[in-house]
């Protein structure tokens, strides 16, 4: 439906036109920061989390706070759901190991940065209470930002395979080539954002936050799947994974605040052009942002269960085989079914 209501060419055009330019930025950006085939899982979310953070943030700097938020969400369900649904798929079969280790080791493989992928939980927790008010308020913002300050600091200080020095190719940054990067997904998240208004703008039946989270979402994680897959065909489905969970803590505890203090920012520029002066009256007029109740719904409560599914995959106790990835993607499509029934304007 959502899909049909953004069928004409010219949306379409937008569409694909926005999904070549994302995708290339972010390729770039990776490639700018990392290597490919073996990468540095922080390095890597950074780069392919970009083009997230540039659409959410225009859209929010435009006055569609809600699209900002379904987009933090949404692109977050599609990493956790959908990329890592078909990586598995994806990733070449194990080797039987022919010694395996004696039963009495009770020490699994080290997960790369496996120590921060519970953090998914609170940081979902916490958007999930705070929706009960309908809102997301300034306070919200800070209490994400300081779980991330702590995301942070455990990211950096857990156990990971980069605990010996990088390799040089993985150490290199190319700056000019970053720049570029950041430069042509602002201008793709710019088309997709006017893509995103056209669409809403021609029909009663979505909104600009569902056409946000069903057409961009994917397009926007896309990059992440195609990277994620040549890392994962030269054994590094743990980075892949790390990287997905970057992504989604990079989502919930920066870019969903950040969303917040921007809104409320411009809340207060458009309160003085207005001519207030008064320090009392212009925080008076900064209102929290409404919470998309689809959003808090489906999304928040679908991150906690992906979040504690990461839990024992964080602790080397289980890995996913191609079952769990099938149901992983078959669970995206229900996702997007779910969110489409809830905010659909009637």
């Amino acid at each position: 439906m959502v899909l049909a209501a953004a069928a004409s060419p010219d949306i379409v055009l937008l569409f694909a036109a926005a999904g070549l330019l994302l995708y290339v930025a972010s390729r770039a950006a990776v490639d700018a920061l990392t290597v490919t085939a073996d990468p540095s899982p922080g390095r890597m979310a950074v780069a392919q989390w970009m083009p997230v953070a540039w659409l959410a943030l225009l859209a929010t700097g435009a006055g569609h706070a809600e699209v900002g938020i379904g987009v933090a969400m949404a692109t977050s369900v599609a990493a956790l759901a959908l990329n890592l649904g078909v990586l598995v798929l994806l990733a070449p079969p194990e080797n039987p190991d022919p010694s395996p280790a004696p039963v009495s080791d009770p020490d699994p493989a080290p997960v790369p940065a496996g120590r921060a992928w519970p953090f998914v939980i609170p940081a979902a927790l916490l958007a999930l209470l705070a929706g009960f008010s309908g809102f997301l308020n300034v306070l919200h913002a800070l209490m994400l930002l300081v779980l991330g300050g702590c995301v942070l600091a455990v990211w950096q200080s857990g156990p990971t395979d980069d605990a010996a020095p990088l390799p040089p190719a993985r150490r290199r940054v190319r700056p000019v080539q970053l720049l570029l990067a950041i430069a042509l997904a602002g201008v793709g998240a710019w088309i997709g954002f006017q893509g995103i208004l056209i669409a809403d703008s021609r029909t009663r039946v979505a909104t600009a936050g569902l056409i946000a989270a069903a057409v961009m979402s994917p397009l926007l994680v896309l990059p992440a799947l195609g990277a994620g897959a040549v890392a994962s065909q030269n054994g590094r489905t743990g980075h892949v994974m790390a990287t997905l969970v970057g992504i989604t803590l990079l989502n919930l505890c920066l870019l969903l605040p950040a969303v917040v203090l921007l809104g409320a920012a411009r809340q207060l520029i458009l309160a003085w052009r207005g001519g207030t002066r008064e320090l009392a009256e212009l925080l008076a007029a900064v209102r929290p942002m409404p919470f998309p109740i689809g959003v808090w719904r489906v999304d928040t409560v679908l991150l906690i269960v992906l979040g504690l599914l990461l839990v024992p995959i964080s602790l080397g106790r289980w890995s996913l085989k191609k079952g769990e990835g099938i149901a992983l993607a078959l669970g995206y499509v229900a996702y997007l079914l779910v969110s489409t029934a809830i905010a659909v304007r009637l």
